[in-house]
């Protein structure tokens, strides 16, 4: 990511050198529109915050930070959560508290 964002940094600083006025807003842009599905979640969030609130530094961490959680949860090993494989165990709690509230009353 750091490295994407890099390039289009590169570029944008390649169109002010010619001349072209390009605002850090319009540098956000870019590099939102430039961003993969995977994060289009974060893209969202940042685009629904207030201008006021965006710059290019603090998009650019949040990017990274959205990177690294991505790549960490890649490596999650999710073999030692157990789920229940059906409702058998939902259905005899169930039954029990059925035959429990059915002996108190």
């Amino acid at each position: 990511m750091r490295q994407h964002i890099d390039e289009i940094l590169k570029l944008v600083s390649d169109l002010r050198v010619s001349g072209a006025e390009v605002s850090d807003i319009d540098s956000i842009a870019y590099i939102l529109m430039s961003l993969s599905k995977e994060y289009e979640s974060v893209k969202v969030a940042l685009e629904n915050q207030p201008n006021v609130n965006l710059t290019l530094e603090s998009v650019t961490q949040r990017l990274i930070d959205s990177e690294t959680f991505m790549n960490d949860s890649k490596f999650v090993d999710k073999s030692s959560i157990k789920y229940p494989s059906d409702n058998a165990t939902f259905a005899a709690k169930h039954t029990q508290l059925k035959k429990s509230a059915e002996n108190f009353l």
